[in-house]
């Protein structure tokens, strides 16, 4: 039997953008493959986003649009999840011995791969698919599938200021995670 291609696709997703959004749709159509959206809950770098419930709710409705393919998944609110996603893939793996998995990764969190648990087994367990962000080179060393497009320059971090500042998020946000932030206010 065919074991499924799953891509993993994680992030803190505070908010999910249109650079997340056409990085799925690249996703979907390279690869025969599920595309898995995994929201971190805690993150293992320090980060602190809105609550997990929020987060999750905005990628539900940001990558909704691709249909059964795409999956907004629960895995990293388990009670034993440590927030390194290399126990997230060997979890998946253990779960799912019927699926394949791949990670795709923005090139920019390829400078802080020092600062994740056991990068390279993790790649060893996942191979990367690397979709180039402006700004960020693709260090030599890290080996995967680069993907031939630019994502658009769009940062979680500003979106969050500029929304915080009351500054429009429209064209860099999907329509429908905006119109559900202004429900959890500024």
């Amino acid at each position: 039997m065919r074991r499924r291609a799953t891509i993993l696709f994680g992030g803190t997703f505070d908010p999910p953008h249109v650079g997340h959004v056409l990085g799925v749709a690249w996703l979907l159509s390279a690869f025969d493959a599920d595309v898995w959206i995994e929201p971190v809950d805690r993150h293992a770098l320090g980060k602190v986003p809105v609550p997990y419930a929020q987060r999750q709710h905005w990628s539900q409705l940001a990558f909704g649009i691709f249909g059964p393919r795409v999956s907004v998944r629960t895995d990293e609110q388990r009670p034993d999840s440590s927030g390194a996603t290399i126990d997230l893939v060997r979890y998946l793996q253990a779960s799912y011995p019927d699926r394949t998995f791949q990670l795709a990764v923005g090139s920019d969190i390829l400078a802080e791969r020092h600062r994740w648990h056991d990068f390279p087994g993790l790649v060893a367990l996942a191979p990367l698919i690397i979709l180039p962000r402006p700004g960020f080179a693709i260090p030599a060393d890290v080996v995967g599938h680069i993907a031939p497009v630019l994502l658009p320059d769009v940062s979680s971090t500003e979106l969050r200021a500029d929304w915080a500042a009351g500054q429009s998020l429209a064209g860099r946000v999907p329509a429908a995670v905006i119109a559900a932030m202004g429900a959890y206010g500024a």
